[in-house]
This record gives C-alpha cells, sequence and structure tokens, in this order.
C-alpha cells in the first residue's frame, strides 16, 4: 500500500481570496515524475485553509497520513506546528516535514518542538526527492541527504552539508500546467489567486531579506515557453489577479516579451484582470516600458523602493537606492504617462533618527506628488542578519513581540497566532521616537496619499511658493498644538493603540466596526473617522490655514479638496455652482469604506471627478 502524503500551506483568508499552495504543488510535481516515488507515495492533499487542527485531523481519520509536510512562512509557522502537534498526537508514526522560508534547523528549535522530525533548509524539491528514497526505509538512512536537519534515533542532533541550488529549473514541472490544481476551483468556493513564479534567486543582499543570503544570489530562470503556458492556464482558469513571485520582476530583458503576451491574452479573453509585482529596482526603463503595456491591469502601480533615505541606514542594511535627481526624472515619466506609482519605507532600520524619517517621506511628497507613500514596520525575519546575535548586538536592537502584521484580515483566536519580533528600538532611535515616527508616517499617508489634505497642500504650494512638505510639516506640528480637533483626536487613538499593541503584543491595526471586523490599517481607520467627523475636519483644515497662513487666500482650495475627496453622504453626480462632481454611491457605509479605504486606497479610490460646466 502506497503511504500517504498530506501538504499543508496555510493562510488567512482575504475575505474570499485565497492563494493557491504553489510551493506545495511543485515540490509534489518534481518528485512525483519518478517512478520510486509514484510506486511508494500517493499525494492524499494539499491543504491550504486555516482551520481548527483538529478539523484536519478529522479531514485525515479515513485516509491517515504517512507524511505531513509544511512550507512555513512567517504567516504560518505557528499555526502549522499546531497542526503538526495535533497529527502527532494522533498519529505518532507520521514523519514530519517542514521547509520554506521560516524553517528553522538549531539543534534548540527541533529539541522543543518534538513534532518536528526533518527541517529542510535551502531550496526544496531535490532534498525532497532524496528524502522520500531514504525514507522508505529509516530516519537513520538521511544523514547524506544535504540541505536537512534533524534529531536522529540515537538523540543525536545533525545537520548536512549545505543544498546547491537547481540550475536547471526545466527539470522541476510547472503545478499549473500539470493540473494539480484544477480540481479546486470545483471542490471549493474562492477566488484563487496563483503565485506565479519566473526566476529564482536576488542579485542584491539587503539585510532584512532572507533572499539577502550569499545562496539566493544567482538568478536562474525558468523558460519562456513554460511560462507562456502558465499564462495560458491563468487565462483557462479564469484568474482574476496573479501575484508574481519574483523578487525584482522587470530584470530580465524576457519579462518584457512576458507583459506583452499578458496584455494580448487580457485584450482577447479578459483574463488575467490584474497583476501584482515586486518591481525590478535598478531597470527603470524596461519597468517603464511593462508599466505602459500593463496599464490598468499593474494594480497599485509600480513599486519605487527606497526603505530610508538615510545613507547610514542603507548601509547598514546592505542597500543603496536611486539618486534623488534621477527619481525626479523617473517619477516625472510615470506622471505624465498617468502610470501610479509607490515607495516602500521600513521603520526600524538601525541608522535612522526620527528627523531623517521625517525627511526621507516629506522628500518623496516633493519629488512624486502622486507617489503612494507605504510604511512598514521591519519584522526580523528568520534566517536574515536581524536574527544574528551579532548583528542585534552591534545596533542594540530592541524587539515588540507581537502577533504578525496582517492589516485587512480577520484574526482568528481559535488557532494558534504567528507571532513576529518587530525592530522599535536601536542605536539612533528611542521607542518613543519609534512611535513618533509611524504616528508620522500615518499622518503623511492620511493627509497626502488618502487625500485629506492632498489638494490644499497643491494650493497652498501654487499660492505661497512653499513646497509641499513645508505645508504638511507644519499642519503636522499645529495638529499637536491643537488637541481639540478631530485630526489630533485621530493622532491621539492611534498613539494609543499603537503603544498598546508594543506593550501587549496583540493585533496591530484597529476595529472599527465592532469585535467581528477585519484590522483596519490605521490610516484607514481613522479616515473612515475624518468621513464621521467631515464637516468639522474641514472646519479645523479652515482653521489651520487662517492661522499659519494668513495672508493667502485658501477658502477655495479647501473647498475643491472636499469636492475632490468622495463622501459617503452626497448622491452623485453632486452639483456644486458650475462644478460637476462624480463618483461612485454606496447605499452601506461599511461597503464604502471596504471600497475607498480598502481596495481602493492604491488606485486613489477616494478621488471623484470634478469637471466645469460651459
Amino acid at each position: 500500500m502506497k503511504q500517504q502524503v498530506y501538504f499543508f500551506q496555510c493562510q488567512e483568508d482575504y475575505s474570499g481570496s485565497m492563494y493557491l499552495p504553489y510551493s506545495s504543488g511543485i515540490l509534489w510535481c518534481y518528485v512525483n515524475q519518478f517512478p520510486e516515488i509514484k510506486d511508494k507515495y500517493q499525494l492524499a492533499d494539499i491543504f491550504f485553509e486555516k482551520i481548527s487542527p483538529a478539523e484536519y485531523v478529522a479531514k485525515m481519520e479515513n485516509n491517515p497520513p504517512d507524511l505531513a509536510l509544511f512550507s512555513n512562512y512567517g504567516w504560518n509557522t505557528a499555526y502549522h506546528l499546531g497542526v503538526a502537534r495535533a497529527i502527532k498526537d494522533r498519529w505518532p508514526e507520521c514523519k514530519i516535514i517542514i521547509g520554506g522560508p521560516n524553517a528553522q534547523q538549531e539543534e534548540a528549535y527541533l529539541r522543543t518542538h518534538t513534532q518536528v522530525d526533518i527541517s529542510v533548509w535551502g531550496e526544496g524539491e531535490q532534498t525532497l526527492l532524496e528524502l522520500l528514497r531514504e525514507l522508505s526505509y529509516d530516519l537513520n538512512s538521511i544523514a547524506g541527504v544535504p540541505g536537512v536537519a534533524y534529531i536522529n534515533k540515537d538523540n543525536n542532533y545533525v545537520k548536512s552539508s549545505v543544498r546547491q541550488r537547481q540550475k536547471e529549473l526545466e527539470t522541476i514541472p510547472s503545478p499549473y500546467i500539470t493540473g494539480i490544481f484544477d480540481s479546486y476551483f470545483g471542490r471549493y468556493d474562492y477566488n484563487f489567486m496563483p503565485v506565479w513564479e519566473t526566476n529564482r534567486g536576488c542579485p542584491y543582499h539587503c539585510t532584512f531579506c532572507d533572499l539577502g543570503a550569499d545562496y539566493y544570489s544567482k538568478l536562474n530562470n525558468f523558460s519562456t515557453e513554460r511560462l507562456i503556458a502558465e499564462i495560458d492556464w491563468f487565462v483557462k482558469m479564469k484568474i482574476e489577479y496573479v501575484e508574481i513571485a519574483d523578487a525584482n520582476f522587470g530584470i530580465v530583458e524576457r519579462d518584457l516579451e512576458l507583459v506583452k503576451y499578458i496584455r494580448d491574452m487580457k485584450n482577447k479573453t479578459g483574463y488575467p484582470e490584474k497583476i501584482n509585482a515586486t518591481w525590478a529596482k535598478n531597470s527603470p526603463d524596461r519597468v517603464f516600458e511593462m508599466s505602459l503595456i500593463l496599464a490598468e491591469m499593474n494594480r497599485g502601480g509600480v513599486t519605487l523602493a527606497l526603505q530610508s533615505s538615510n545613507p547610514t541606514a542603507l548601509g547598514n542594511i546592505k542597500r543603496f537606492n536611486i539618486a534623488n535627481a534621477r527619481l525626479g526624472e523617473i517619477t516625472k515619466r510615470y506622471i505624465e504617462s498617468g502610470i501610479p506609482t509607490y515607495h516602500d519605507f521600513i521603520l526600524g532600520l538601525p541608522g535612522e533618527t526620527i528627523e531623517s524619517w521625517q525627511n526621507g517621506i516629506l522628500q518623496v511628497i516633493d519629488i512624486n506628488p502622486e507617489g503612494w507613500i507605504f510604511g512598514h514596520p521591519l519584522e526580523a525575519y528568520r534566517n536574515t542578519e536581524f536574527q544574528d546575535p551579532e548583528y542585534i548586538k552591534k545596533y542594540n536592537l530592541k524587539f515588540a513581540v507581537t502577533p504578525q502584521v496582517s492589516f485587512f484580515a480577520k484574526r482568528k483566536t481559535d488557532v494558534p497566532v504567528e507571532i513576529g519580533n518587530y525592530v522599535v528600538q536601536h542605536n539612533t532611535m528611542t521607542q518613543e521616537d519609534y512611535i513618533e515616527s509611524f504616528l508620522f508616517k500615518w499622518f503623511a499617508i492620511a493627509m497626502h496619499s488618502l487625500g485629506w489634505a492632498k489638494r490644499t497642500a497643491e494650493g497652498v504650494h501654487k499660492k505661497a511658493q512653499e513646497q509641499r512638505s513645508d505645508f504638511y510639516l507644519k499642519l503636522y506640528n499645529w495638529m499637536k498644538a491643537n488637541q481639540d480637533t478631530v485630526l489630533y483626536s485621530e493622532y491621539a487613538r492611534t498613539q494609543e493603540s499603537l503603544r498598546y499593541t508594543i506593550g501587549n503584543g496583540t493585533f496591530w491595526g484597529r476595529q472599527i466596526f465592532g469585535s467581528d471586523d477585519i484590522y483596519w490599517e490605521y490610516e484607514s481607520s481613522s479616515c473612515i473617522e475624518f468621513e464621521r467627523q467631515r464637516e468639522q475636519f474641514f472646519n479645523d483644515l479652515s482653521r489651520f490655514l487662517k492661522e499659519v497662513y494668513p495672508t493667502v487666500d485658501t477658502n477655495e482650495d479647501v473647498e475643491a479638496n472636499d469636492l475632490e475627496l468622495i463622501s459617503y453622504t452626497r448622491q452623485y453626480p453632486y452639483q456644486h455652482n458650475n462644478l460637476t462632481v462624480t463618483a461612485q454611491n454606496f447605499e452601506d457605509f461599511q461597503d464604502f469604506c471596504v471600497n475607498v479605504y480598502w481596495y481602493g486606497r492604491r488606485k486613489q479610490g477616494w478621488r471623484t471627478k470634478v469637471n466645469e460646466q460651459n
């Protein structure tokens, strides 16, 4: 009788959308092409939902597992360990194998998590093949398999040699083309999102990223023919959204040809509808051409990632950025072409100061006023330098241990919760500075990227000949000095929520619509409160302008800001003097908030169309 193999690659449910468990699928497709594996093993299932571990045990009762394999990431490791424990308790002879970027190989870890038999590190296809060949004998026979760590039957810790990466990726079949996921579209009622891998590796060495190690520095590509066939599968399955897994999409010349084919398929069939990519950092001309071709298909726009503008912080994480002058040239092309862009900042990088953090965000607003700003708390991922004791000591890193950041998700408390280590203090930033820096990021995104003062800033910029950054810095300081305003009230609520999370290890974000609500990103949750108190917010903004810019006529700018920012209570089309304002109408306030401040936040879903009548 064949041994039954189960894979687990579990994730949160984002309102009915789920990623297909690509890593698990490609592992099985690789090993299953070998006759000796087909003869001895059978794929029982690949699981991807976060349900209670007891439910999974019940699902497997009629077909007990001989092997259970887990693809561990930051968002599912604690949960997977809980499922693995439940399986081991029920079927002690079942072999538990963990892999993925969050799998750990230290002896202490394996002795603590005794439900784990083997931990795999490095690329997994060949390692799994050799493991399955050897496990048909016993655990002691795997000592010669590279890329594994385990406690052997003599209770000794074993860590084998490094697994060399596979250069010839064509030996690995595609889980999409082979049809391993086809049945999912009938078995489940989810909107499935494929993860698409066109290459492996990253030539950069950022210390916060698990791809920054020398092990991954060489880029290996899947063939163009295979990738074209996978696009055809996306079309056949009527896929709405594709997540590109590459660390630098656009770094390879042929990526342009792939994008042309995607666009052609979209024009002919309507699918796929959207793609999302982490764009190449050093191929601006090619990425620009690709983004022109994709146009509205490119979800959220093009990444112009910075992480920081502080040279010391960049040096500490082994990263370099495009010079401001060059960045200005690049963003000008995107603005003129109507292509949305966004900038990533990471809060918590050693070397960053509260002043450099604020200046970095303000510089980007001046250089690229149409770009979206992202500000992420720095999580110290496993298998990165931020988990290295020497690195931690060198920069005096201090961590907040909390549930992993997962905004816009419903957080389950009846399953094991994922925990992350977040850098909230280091040698150049106190924890108080960290909190204030986070709040400045919150302010900049809410006021600028989400539009609550963007049009007003434009007016002051033109009339007072003042940089937008100066306007926002003045508004920020005025807000903190005027505690009777709506803006300060949300500043204080956000600060209180953030302090509580850091101090007590609770979920990041805020629930707005009751205890069963998602955890909204802080900026979005505040914008919802601004909408509830819209009239008072704009009265406060007018008061700021009268006090700080008494000689500048800004009345029409506040009015224009109000008209340009979608309102739940207005019925569109809306007439104001000789202006016609158009936007989508919503019957339900929560539906309005979801569409504007969640789904629409990166594509300026808050922005109306204002037309002057002749």
